[in-house]
């Protein structure tokens, strides 16, 4: 699928996916500060989380560049009032060869873009509509080869949210 100027890959991908199972409108938004808690008014307006981690690469402006099997990602979800919304946070790294590094977001590949988006969407059928959860999909998440996770960089793991 080819990137649309002006649009947002992960916004194009949900977009594609959510509207095959379901017949309500769904959003999918970007919320920089979500963590992996909700407090008690978000529970009681509906509010669910979904975490999760992806491989992605990361590319810094000192040119250098690096994978990353740990690319963690937390979603918050509700159905109301017959609307969907979405709320995604990808957590991002810092490059360890920078004197001055600075936070920069994953790039994740359409693939492992959907494999992300097909498990949030299992969840939100589970959830929020009772469908059953045919298969476990996050039990069988194929492990990576990466050099080790460097946890004085990851945003998430200075948050004591990372999933390793």
């Amino acid at each position: 699928m080819a990137q649309v100027p002006g649009t947002n890959a992960w916004i194009e991908h949900f977009n594609n996916l959510i509207e095959e199972q379901c017949s309500e409108p769904w959003s999918l938004n970007f919320r920089y500060n979500i963590v992996n808690e909700l407090d008690d008014r978000q529970r009681a307006n509906g509010w669910k989380i979904y975490q999760t981690s992806a491989f992605g690469k990361f590319n810094c402006r000192c040119s250098n560049s690096w994978s990353s099997a740990r690319v963690n990602i937390i979603f918050h979800y509700r159905l109301k009032q017959q609307r969907g919304s979405v709320l995604l946070r990808p957590f991002r790294q810092q490059c360890r060869e920078c004197t001055n590094p600075q936070w920069l977001k994953p790039q994740v590949n359409s693939t492992q873009m959907d494999q992300v988006l097909g498990r949030l969407i299992a969840k939100i059928l589970k959830n929020c509509y009772k469908v059953p959860d045919v298969d476990d999909r996050d039990r069988f998440l194929k492990p990576r080869r990466t050099s080790p996770h460097e946890k004085d960089l990851c945003e998430a793991c200075k948050l004591g949210i990372c999933s390793l």
